[in-house]
């Protein structure tokens, strides 16, 4: 519950996501109240999900994917994901906001659901 009080989510929150579903992991983040999983979800778009809702049937990370730990972004601790997600300072924040440029990194970047990352 503190995650869904400290991430901005309430019991009330919808979040898109089909019970029995696998859905494939395109990149990990900490924050300071949970791990969180981008996912492309029912809406059809990338959106963060707390890691709580999903079992792991697939404990393998991707060959491609980059770490960072972040810094003076509270509550943004750390990210594991596809390079543009590590290298860009700007990306996540973007992707979040729906820019159209950050949309195409990811759609051009992110695994695809066959396991290749292009």
């Amino acid at each position: 519950m503190d995650f869904l009080r400290k991430s901005g989510n309430t019991p009330q929150s919808r979040f898109n996501v089909t019970l029995g579903q696998e859905y494939l992991a395109n990149a990990m983040a900490l924050w300071t109240y949970g791990l969180g999983v981008l996912i492309v979800d029912d809406t059809g778009r990338p959106n963060w999900k707390p890691i709580g809702l999903f079992d792991v049937t697939d404990r393998k990370l991707p060959d491609d994917w980059e770490f960072t730990a972040v810094r003076d972004r509270d509550p943004l601790v750390a990210l594991w994901g596809y390079p543009a997600l590590i290298r860009d300072p700007n990306h996540h924040d973007d992707l979040i906001e729906r820019k159209s440029s950050a949309l195409e990194v990811f759609l051009r970047e992110a695994p695809s659901p066959g396991g290749d990352s292009h």
